[in-house]
């Protein structure tokens, strides 16, 4: 896959994103697989359910 910001390759990893869901509260989500480009901080959360029917 290839970043559509920077055009970078884009790599499969497992991270701990945060995620601002109040004025005062994060979630933090464990061992979210993401697809993280090489060159700048742009990713994509997997979607194993994408495109079945």
């Amino acid at each position: 896959m290839i970043c559509h910001k920077y055009g970078g390759d884009l790599e499969k990893v497992i991270t701990y994103p945060l995620f601002k869901v109040g004025h005062n509260s994060i979630v933090i989500i464990k061992k979210l697989p993401i697809f993280q480009c090489q060159n700048c901080s742009e990713y994509l959360i997997e979607d194993p359910g994408y495109g079945e029917s």
